[in-house]
């Protein structure tokens, strides 16, 4: 089964990769993982300190806004 054959299965801008049993999506360069499944790649939030990420997401060395553990994605829902 061929599942990178369904439209847009791993979101705008994202690259599917067949596996064994299964498909493989990565981000474009720029975004990362969304962890709701219907959007796939979200934008990446940059930043100088803390205070310019939203919630409670850390600005991290690369100057991109992470959340921490368990929460997930650059807006730490």
């Amino acid at each position: 089964v061929d599942e990178c054959s369904r439209a847009d299965v791993c979101g705008h801008g994202a690259t599917c990769e067949n596996t064994e049993g299964g498909f493989h999506c990565a981000c474009p360069e720029g975004t990362i993982p969304d962890p709701d499944p219907s959007i796939k790649c979200v934008g990446v939030v940059t930043c100088e300190v803390d205070g310019d990420c939203p919630g409670n997401a850390i600005c991290d060395p690369q100057k991109r806004c992470l959340c921490p553990e368990p929460n997930t994605g650059n807006d730490c829902r």
